[in-house]
């Protein structure tokens, strides 16, 4: 009886796909080349949730949030890619930039709001 159930568990767990992190990440960067940054965002929430320490997953996520106009969210992307990797080159100036874009356009809304 015990091997029986051993054996329908392994066919059960050996008939699923089980995808790893970078896989995930893979995925995603298809998604990414053809534009779909929010598909490829989905991808990278799964891709995290099974390795939070993939740093190249926050660096792409905080890309496609920059490329959807979310660049409060690419920030943090690229904060918790340095809290990883404090001296990541990529995280530190695509950060600087996206803070950059975010106070143009707070400045931009002050600016209409006072007409």
């Amino acid at each position: 009886m015990r091997i029986n159930i051993m054996m329908l568990l392994l066919i059960v767990f050996s008939s699923c796909e089980i995808k790893s992190a970078n896989d995930y990440f893979i995925e995603a960067n298809k998604c990414e080349d053809t534009g779909d940054y929010k598909g490829a965002i989905l991808l990278l929430n799964k891709a995290i949730k099974i390795k939070p320490n993939l740093i190249k997953a926050y660096i792409n996520r905080g890309a496609d949030e920059s490329m959807l106009g979310n660049f409060d969210l690419a920030i943090q992307n690229y904060s918790a890619a340095l809290k990883i990797s404090p001296r990541n080159n990529l995280a530190l100036v695509s950060r600087g930039k996206n803070k950059g874009r975010l106070e143009i356009i707070e400045e931009q809304s002050r600016t209409f709001n006072r007409l």
